[in-house]
């Protein structure tokens, strides 16, 4: 049909793969809306954190995201746990040995407050300041160094504040925009502006890491959020990684009051070891030669004639003999090593 001048028709084509007209658009748009509410909650970090990777996302993504758009709000995520967290800030945290590796630190930080330095680095820090490549000043209310003069002739500017802020993040860890701004002497609006450049470019992430208790929005290192989701994974793979076998044995024993020190005593538990060895088959004199006393403290046979006898605890053999070369199943009394099980009725 034929469209008339200023009209629009839409055409739906399914595609074994996307155009690439299509997914720069919508990358473009992604970018933009990233800039106003954060997917955080919604998307794997991996995902979120590639500046526009649109490819297989469902439409439940599509409209959650852009029910974010329209009311402006952040995401809760689970929270992350406080060992992994700690564990990964001191693991990010730099160790200089010595003064020139300080200023290497420097030179990435490019603003070191003295309430951040270590008592180690005062000293270290004075030698460079002696020799004019690290600059003392205050900034905001907070004493500190810069990494040389060029740096404080600069200190106002917002490529200054940039660089500060990239540092930092990568070795703060989970932190809030107030709380940045407040440790490095910045202004909170200076910081934020920062915090959405870096965003932008896929180097943070912002959510509630503390879980649905934080009511401020946070902010982490794409990297360091990596780290904490692998160890967090390797907590959990640890609690249920698979024992070795002596590990398992011993716990056998010890479940099955085979251990002296786990052993039971009379009528009832020998009741508890039965109900834990019900319908096992074991040859019939093992049970009160062997496996019942290793189990019960002074075993007493009576006690099993008794369980018996109540009706409580039945025995027998639960599978029949092997049948001969004729078919035939061969009949006879029963023998001591014939195999007999007890269960409760």
């Amino acid at each position: 049909e034929e469209v008339p001048p200023g009209a629009r028709m839409a055409l739906w084509r399914e595609l074994a793969a996307e155009h690439g007209v299509t997914v720069r658009t919508l990358q473009r748009r992604y970018r933009r809306f990233r800039q106003a509410g954060s997917l955080e909650g919604l998307m794997p970090p991996a995902r979120r954190a590639d500046a526009g990777s649109l490819r297989a996302m469902p439409e439940a993504v599509l409209a959650a995201a852009a029910q974010l758009r329209r009311d402006n709000s952040l995401p809760v995520t689970a929270g992350l746990d406080p060992a992994a967290v700690e564990a990964v800030r001191l693991e990010a945290w730099p160790c200089p040995d010595g003064a020139e590796e300080l200023h290497d630190l420097m030179l990435s930080l490019r603003w070191l407050p003295r309430t951040e330095a270590d008592e180690e680095w005062l000293g270290w820090l004075e030698g460079l300041a002696m020799a004019g490549r690290v600059v003392a000043m205050d900034r905001g209310g907070v004493s500190g160094w810069l990494v040389d003069e060029a740096a404080a002739r600069g200190a106002e500017n917002d490529a200054w504040a940039a660089g500060v802020v990239r540092g930092w993040m990568e070795i703060a860890g989970p932190v809030t925009v107030a709380g940045l701004a407040q440790r490095l002497g910045l202004t909170p609006d200076a910081a934020a502006e920062q915090m959405l450049a870096l965003e932008g470019d896929g180097q943070v992430l912002r959510g509630r890491f503390s879980g649905a208790n934080s009511q401020a929005e946070e902010w982490c290192n794409r990297r360091l959020l990596a780290r904490i989701h692998r160890r967090m994974l390797q907590r959990l793979r640890a609690e249920i990684e698979p024992v070795d076998e002596a590990v398992w044995r011993r716990f056998l024993a010890r479940w099955q009051h085979a251990e002296p020190e786990t052993r039971l005593s009379g009528a009832a538990g020998l009741s508890v070891v039965l109900r834990q060895l019900q319908g096992w088959e074991a040859a019939a004199e093992d049970w009160e030669r062997s496996i019942l006393p290793s189990r019960i403290r002074d075993y007493d046979p009576a006690d099993l004639d008794l369980l018996c006898l109540s009706g409580e605890i039945a025995w027998g053999r639960i599978w029949p003999p092997a049948a001969g070369p004729a078919g035939l199943r061969r009949r006879g009394r029963p023998a001591r090593n014939a195999p007999m099980a007890f269960y409760r009725r």
